[in-house]
């Protein structure tokens, strides 16, 4: 039942930083990159405040997707 694949990724680990960052803490740490990330997905909040920070991560080079329940996303 499916197939194994080898997936070529990298885990980083980001000390201080909380999973319930507001968005201005995300923000702020995004501007930190000096290259975003290929594809950034926006999971976690209520529609208005997930397509205010796609929009403002949009602003500065981010390419976002905010998926719905159940959506199958292949990498």
């Amino acid at each position: 039942m499916g197939e194994n694949v080898d997936v070529k990724l990298e885990k980083q680990k980001i000390n201080g930083f909380s999973g319930h960052a507001g968005s201005d803490q995300l923000l702020r740490r995004a501007k930190g990159f000096t290259n975003p990330p290929k594809k950034t997905f926006i999971i976690h909040g209520e529609i208005d405040a997930e397509t205010a920070l796609e929009s403002e991560l949009k602003k500065i080079g981010f390419v976002c997707e905010i998926p719905n329940i159940r959506d199958h996303i292949e990498l």
